[in-house]
């Protein structure tokens, strides 16, 4: 290899100079030593190819990737490095799994004329305890955020999909402001899951004090619920300190929160008598909530499938169907391919569950001109030559359409075959399923489907999960 690595490296390296995101080159110009900076060139090529093998329309990695690095992940080289190990071996701690002879068939069933949309909504607010021994409850949160999405992306009401909206708070660290409660808002209820999926990954843990009824009290003030006593309006709170703890009474929160048809969910981290004792149970029943308890170290064991790599490959081509537009489009986009890099960091598991959710009806795609045009077939009149991508910029009405429509088309098959794979994945999983503590996940929709159904919501098994 060494006659040619002299040639190699300086076309890998400008190939690198061009695509990469600026922290990359940043980071491959610091190497010293010529045969490490064309290692981690080979590695960066496979990995860009990989998650962004096809972007937009002639647009370059580079300015896609560069409008907001912010929304990349907050520690790019821990998470390009984790990906690299999944992108290698399959798992950082497994083997690619393999199909037994007992697995069971699942048949795909194509889907009908997806349901229409309602104005009904899903509210759905998370607020988690950041102090020090929170680690296990936030791992948790980042490898089932898509799960959950998932299963509530099955919901219907009078037969319509209804919106589906998720808020985040934390509370608890000490470098969280004093005079706030130790405690923030992260994202408002909001139809952007990348913003949740973002701010997630970007959570941290430190020692600090827990207000539970205070930070309920900013949630319910703050957050813009719905008025209508027709959606379905949720708080899950999880941690493992009293809850009675902080300024505000945790009895006044709660009472006010159900005064407004938001009900309190309460996950104590621990075990269910200690949860009693500290009046977690009490908070809940003040608010028509479940009480739940969770371990919340327990390892999130995830089994992978034969299915998920090719999932995670579907998925990449599925970015390529997106037609982004306007001044912010690729700021989202790049968020889109932030947040998939994010649940491939985990492992290749929440990137299949991840692909499943961009290929159901919750995933917003505002910034994408195919979701606009179907949810509007005037949007494209109503946007200026400069706010379409470069290559439809050139082209007549006619051939805007046919080129729309010809992403339409690749998009459906794509999701078609994802969810196909999903069902498959989900039959796979049934027989590997593992025994042990209830998680988050397990909490979150087990109270979601009884306080569903008390307001005329169904689910229905589109996705199922194991």
């Amino acid at each position: 290899m060494c006659f040619n690595r002299a040639k190699i490296h300086c076309r890998l390296w400008h190939k690198i100079r061009k695509s990469a995101p600026d922290y990359f080159y940043r980071f491959f110009k610091s190497l010293k030593l010529s045969w490490l900076r064309f290692l981690f060139q080979k590695i960066y090529a496979g990995f860009m190819e990989l998650v962004c093998p096809s972007l937009p329309h002639g647009q370059t990695k580079l300015k896609v990737m560069n409008p907001s690095l912010r929304n990349l992940p907050r520690k790019p080289i821990a998470g390009f490095m984790a990906a690299l190990l999944l992108s290698c071996t399959g798992s950082v701690n497994q083997p690619q799994a393999k199909v037994p002879a007992s697995t069971p068939e699942a048949t795909f069933v194509p889907a009908a004329p997806a349901p229409e949309k309602s104005d009904s909504k899903i509210q759905v607010a998370l607020l988690l305890d950041t102090s020090g021994s929170m680690s296990g409850l936030i791992n948790q949160a980042k490898a089932k955020l898509w799960k959950i999405v998932n299963e509530l992306a099955t919901a219907r009401q009078d037969g319509a999909i209804p919106q589906l909206e998720i808020a985040l708070y934390e509370y608890g660290k000490s470098t969280l402001p004093q005079k706030e409660g130790y405690l923030q808002q992260l994202v408002p209820l909001t139809s952007n899951l990348d913003k949740v999926s973002e701010e997630l990954f970007a959570l941290t843990t430190n020692g600090g004090d827990e207000f539970c009824g205070l930070t309920i009290h900013e949630a319910t003030k703050n957050l813009e619920w719905s008025d209508s006593n027709n959606d379905l309006k949720l708080i899950f709170i999880a941690g493992n300190e009293g809850f009675h703890q902080g300024p505000f009474n945790y009895q006044t929160a709660c009472s006010d929160a159900i005064s407004k048809g938001i009900i309190v969910n309460t996950i104590f981290c621990g075990n269910n008598q200690e949860g009693v004792n500290t009046y977690w149970k009490a908070g809940a029943d003040l608010a028509d909530g479940q009480f739940l308890t969770i371990d919340h170290n327990q390892q999130i064991v995830e089994v992978e499938t034969p299915y998920d790599t090719t999932m995670v490959r579907l998925n990449s081509e599925l970015n390529g169907t997106y037609v982004v537009y306007g001044a912010s489009g690729y700021q989202y986009y790049a968020g889109n391919i932030a947040q998939d890099g994010n649940a491939l960091s985990m492992n290749r598991n929440v990137a299949a569950e991840r692909a499943v959710s961009k290929s159901l009806n919750n995933y917003n795609g505002e910034w994408d001109l195919v979701t606009a045009m179907q949810a509007d077939s005037t949007a494209m009149d109503q946007l200026k030559d400069k706010e379409l991508p470069e290559e439809m910029q050139t082209m007549n009405t006619e051939e805007r359409q046919e080129f729309l429509a010809e992403k339409e088309n690749k998009r459906k098959a794509i999701q078609s075959e994802i969810l196909e794979l999903n069902q498959k994945r989900n039959a796979f999983l049934k027989t590997a399923q593992q025994s042990g503590g209830q998680s988050l996940d397990d909490a979150l929709l087990s109270a979601i489907r009884v306080q569903a159904n008390a307001k005329n919501f169904v689910f229905v098994n589109e996705t199922p999960n194991p």
